[in-house]
């Protein structure tokens, strides 16, 4: 009888995180600079973003700048529809920006980061390199 009991509250327990579990919508995109965005919304949090950022570093001591794809996944949710900005470290400080705005169904945004790192140069030892990178995205619910 008590396994039974036990088995009926597990079941129970299942049929009511199935229906929180589906109130969390997927969203999949892009960014107007060709990378892919992803996140789900739960409720009027933006959880577990996903997507790259082209950047550029540039040195104030000279030498040629440097062009890369920054990724984007800091372990922070975002209120959908205002702005948020949070510095994380990994494995530099990074300055990251987030906006959203809702239209429709579809979710806009913008993304911005910004971060400084010592690069070395075979010429002149090491430099410092500043670095910022920008991107705006559409995204939609996947499936």
């Amino acid at each position: 009888m008590r396994t039974t009991t036990t088995a009926l509250a597990i079941v129970a327990a299942l049929a009511v995180a199935g229906p929180a579990a589906a109130k969390s919508p997927s969203y999949k995109g892009k960014t107007k600079e060709g990378t892919k965005v992803s996140f789900v919304l739960s409720g009027k949090w933006v959880d577990q973003f996903r997507s790259s950022v082209p950047t550029t570093c540039v040195s104030a001591q000279g030498g040629n700048p440097l062009v890369t794809i920054k990724s984007w996944a800091p372990p922070y949710k975002y209120l959908l529809g205002r702005r948020a900005q949070f510095k994380y470290t990994d494995p530099y400080t990074t300055t990251y920006t987030i906006s959203t705005n809702k239209s429709g169904k579809n979710i806009t945004g913008k993304l911005a980061l910004s971060y400084s790192m010592l690069a070395s140069n075979t010429f002149a030892g090491y430099h410092i390199l500043t670095c910022y990178g920008t991107a705006s995205f559409t995204a939609k619910p996947a499936g």
